[in-house]
């Protein structure tokens, strides 16, 4: 599912971090501390550096292979099932009032100021709806910043 990965800078920080000796690579141990730090499947760490000639992961071999696995994946697909959960008309964006009434039945009143700014901290393109790909990257963001 494509979706703008806005996450990416947080990636490349912890990169720099795990890279403990400098080298502008992660070799086997600091790839699947990495990996196990943010929940994403380490299992295959030894597998991808072997096939990697053991010369250590770069950053951007990390960020695509966490990128494409499994865990992000899971996530992206609960996500998805959140939003189309709120968004009732099924228009592919959530309005104010479906954001409402989303938190409503939930046992939670939250004045229209507080929608407003729950939805402008997802509102990207200012529309003051948010949208699938707006709804993914921020709570995916979150998840990886809960993390870090």
């Amino acid at each position: 599912m494509p979706f703008k990965f806005s996450f990416e800078e947080i990636l490349r920080e912890e990169f720099r971090k795990a890279d403990t000796d400098g080298n502008k690579t992660l070799d086997l141990d600091e790839f699947t501390k990495i990996l196990d730090k943010y929940g994403v499947e380490s299992h295959k760490a030894k597998e991808i550096f072997q096939s990697n000639g053991n010369n250590g992961i770069s950053e951007e071999e990390f960020i695509n292979y966490v990128h494409h696995s499994e865990k992000l994946d899971s996530l992206i697909e609960e996500y998805t099932r959140m939003f189309k959960s709120i968004d009732k008309d099924n228009s592919g964006e959530i309005t104010p009032e479906e954001f409402k009434q989303d938190w409503q039945q939930r046992g939670i009143n939250l004045s229209d100021g507080s929608i407003d700014a729950l939805i402008r901290s997802f509102d990207v393109d200012g529309d003051k709806t948010i949208s699938l790909d707006e709804y993914l990257n921020a709570l995916t963001l979150r998840y990886f910043r809960s993390r870090h």
